[in-house]
């Protein structure tokens, strides 16, 4: 049922001009309780709904609004987009007090708007890991790029950074795809992204001074230059066309799955970037008991083994580009380290109150990129470790016991 509510999803995007995502917030699930009910929209949305320029000042804007639930023609909703000048923000207002599709356990959950009209429009939300995922990768976008319309672009500043980092993504694209016979590896691709992003942008020094925005923005140039590489393989093939519809399906599941594995590999790459320019030792894909094997280790799995090495001067960090459902995962991952937090960095954005409170009662300690942190429940934002907080910790850490 979920694949086939993906699939309908993924059309229905690419059929219409207009589509925006986002993972729910708190406030969007109602789990704050908070006055203003509703799925808090990006402003860029406003066009969508409502002719002329944003107003500064003066009361809510409304309109009425038709939305077909989970692609569920039975089951329509009337709602109001209501745009607050005051507050320069706009929601989707309307939903009944206890609505199935924003109830606080949604929290994290990815929310998708598809705009056929601007009084009609269909939402869908995928709650598992799993779902959010096969989406992601059907529609062409990376977890750091939501909270956006689909399609948009997600890592420019200006249009002559824009145009100069299309010139090199796709100069790079064309070298790699002249080098390799089959497709670029992820390391590859993941190395080349750096190198374009510290060239275009010029902020290498964020490495250090700011982890939390630098591997967010090395995330989303990797995936514009995976989307440069793969127009370059499959152009000529799709161009061509085909015989059948078991060769369309056999390409389509290849790209699919391609793009679906492809992320967490980056993502590791680019924290393993991370803790290279801070002088960070570890042992990235460490073996421990049983075959288990925790993304990083530190100081090294050598000093894990060696028993006379003190448990907390260890750490032991699991990396996943979401974790509603599979932080469990990482409990188990690292068995001298039991009794103390285990780390997970994620680019979730948002998780119920729930799922928070039983991360806490199994120890797992979340480290989440900066600008992410507000999307998490009020209760538990201080709780969350920035990435620059991680490293400050491991620092400290690699500074007192290791020799």
């Amino acid at each position: 049922m979920a694949t086939e509510l993906c699939n309908q999803a993924v059309v229905d995007v690419q059929s219409h001009q207009t589509a925006y995502t986002k993972f729910m917030s708190a406030n969007d699930s109602g789990e704050t309780k908070a006055h203003q009910s509703g799925i808090l929209l990006g402003n860029v949305m406003f066009s969508s709904f409502f002719e002329g320029k944003r107003p500064k000042q003066g009361y809510p804007i409304k309109r009425k609004v038709e939305a077909v639930v989970q692609g569920d023609h039975d089951d329509v909703r009337e709602l109001t987009v209501t745009y607050y000048p005051s507050k320069s923000e706009m929601r989707i207002t309307g939903w009944g007090r206890g609505d199935q599709f924003i109830l606080p356990e949604y929290t994290g959950s990815l929310f998708v708007l598809v705009a056929q009209q601007s009084n009609k429009l269909t939402v869908y939300r995928f709650d598992t890991d799993d779902a959010i995922t096969d989406f992601l990768a059907g529609v062409g976008i990376d977890s750091t790029q939501t909270n956006a319309i689909i399609g948009a672009s997600h890592v420019t500043e200006s249009k002559t950074l824009e145009e100069q980092l299309e010139d090199a993504l796709q100069q790079a694209a064309e070298n790699m795809m002249l080098s390799v016979e089959a497709f670029p590896s992820t390391a590859q691709m993941s190395k080349t992204a750096r190198l374009i992003e510290n060239l275009v942008f010029d902020h290498k020094e964020r490495i250090t001074k700011e982890p939390d925005k630098k591997i967010v923005s090395w995330t989303n140039v990797e995936y514009a230059l995976f989307k440069h590489v793969e127009q370059i393989k499959y152009h000529d093939e799709i161009n061509r066309g085909f015989r059948d519809v078991d060769s369309f399906v056999k390409i389509a599941n290849s790209i699919l799955n391609r793009r679906k594995s492809r992320a967490g590999k980056g993502f590791e790459s680019h924290v393993a970037a991370i803790l290279n320019g801070n002088q960070i030792k570890y042992t990235p894909q460490a073996i421990t008991e049983e075959h288990k094997k925790p993304d990083f280790i530190f100081p090294s799995i050598e000093d894990y083994k060696t028993q006379s090495f003190p448990v907390r001067g260890l750490t032991s960090l699991a990396v996943k580009t979401t974790c509603k459902d599979r932080w469990r995962q990482v409990i188990t991952e690292a068995d001298r380290m039991r009794d103390s937090p285990k780390y997970l960095l994620t680019l979730q954005q948002g998780i119920s109150k729930n799922q928070l409170r039983e991360m806490e009662s199994e120890n797992v300690q979340l480290v989440v990129p900066k600008e992410y942190i507000a999307s998490y429940p009020t209760e538990f934002k201080s709780k969350i470790m920035k990435v620059s907080d991680f490293i400050d910790l491991v620092r400290e850490r690699q500074a007192q016991y290791v020799q």
